[in-house]
């Protein structure tokens, strides 16, 4: 059964990333080293499914009502769509309930129409295009949440 857990690096290890997702994670250089520490010791969820880590989100803040949130999708996410899009959508709800945001904001790779499809669904708009952002030098989009 699918289900979710409170994300550990053993998911971060164990997460068959999404080619565009891995090409990202490359790009980081010392993903074990640097960022998946901080991404687990920032907290953050793992949706599981029986064959693997389906995907691993969570929010980074940067300031007191302000967050970014991650999300990295694993080859198992086309095979739980459902389940992965009701999950975020509750994810974002109670992050932003929680923490008490006043702005959630996430960068969407620009190339990315179904990541950029989702994040609207999830009530993101967009705000602006960030050229050679991320750490492979691609252009992302900026999209936020904003209470207010």
């Amino acid at each position: 059964m699918i289900h979710l857990e409170v994300l550990t690096h053993d998911h971060l290890k164990r997460i068959q990333l999404r080619a565009d997702h891995a090409d990202y994670v490359r790009a980081l250089g010392k993903w074990d080293a640097g960022v998946a520490p901080a991404l687990v010791r920032n907290g953050g969820i793992a949706l599981v499914a029986p064959e693997g880590v389906v995907a691993c989100a969570g929010v980074s803040m940067f300031w007191e009502g302000v967050g970014q949130l991650w999300m990295r999708t694993g080859e198992l996410a086309e095979q739980y769509p459902h389940a992965l899009a009701k999950r975020a959508k509750n994810f974002v709800r109670s992050t932003e309930e929680c923490l008490r945001l006043k702005r959630l904001q996430a960068v969407v790779l620009v190339e990315n129409e179904v990541a950029r499809r989702f994040i609207c669904w999830l009530g993101f708009q967009a705000e602006g295009l960030l050229r050679n952002y991320g750490p492979e030098g691609a252009d992302y989009i900026m999209f936020a949440k904003v209470r207010g």
